[in-house]
């Protein structure tokens, strides 16, 4: 695909079949996660987590659907891969830059998956939900001091992508010149 057909096309899969995705096609998707912009170039404070364990997969589903009290909630879709994009945080969360780039790096992931083909959607509610079990984020096996922050599940599916008209005027825009 080209860029800008990528960029028009995408869209959040929520259907997958289950089936992985080759690993030297994850592995595509991870090196553009790793092309991402990174504030001040500081790639140390950044980590990803490739979740191909259904058990593990299965807990942050039920942990997210227990906090969110909706017991039939299944936010992963039945997609086989979740990529975690963690950071590490100032003591009082005051800086937005760790969840800028940790967002950057997700969405680079998602344009990737969705340019080779693959379903892909971007997780953020699950890592508020994990985040209050220490058990789970345990289980991501993280460097000391990272906090995991979003992601997105990855896998194949039937949907197919098509490029499609963007309403121009759905985000507010002023000019200063």
């Amino acid at each position: 695909m080209e860029l800008l057909d990528t960029l028009l096309s995408r869209k959040s899969i929520r259907s997958y079949t289950g089936e992985s995705i080759p690993a030297a096609d994850l592995q595509k998707i991870l090196e553009v996660g790793n092309a991402a912009p990174v504030g001040k170039g500081r790639f140390s404070t950044l980590h990803l987590t490739v979740v191909e364990n259904q058990e593990l997969l299965n807990a942050f589903e039920e942990c997210t659907a227990k906090d969110l009290n909706q017991p039939s909630l299944h936010p992963f879709y039945g997609a086989p891969t979740l990529i975690v994009v963690s950071t590490t945080l100032d003591s009082q969360n005051s800086n937005n830059v760790p969840f800028s780039n940790a967002a950057i790096i997700a969405y680079n992931l998602n344009i990737a998956a969705t340019a080779l083909g693959f379903g892909s959607c971007l997780i953020w509610g699950v890592f508020r939900a994990v985040n209050k079990n220490a058990s789970l984020v345990k289980r991501l096996e993280l460097p000391e001091g990272f906090t995991p922050c979003c992601g997105i599940i990855v896998g194949k599916t039937e949907e197919h992508y098509a490029k499609r008209e963007i309403n121009k005027n759905r985000i507010g825009i002023n000019r200063i010149q």
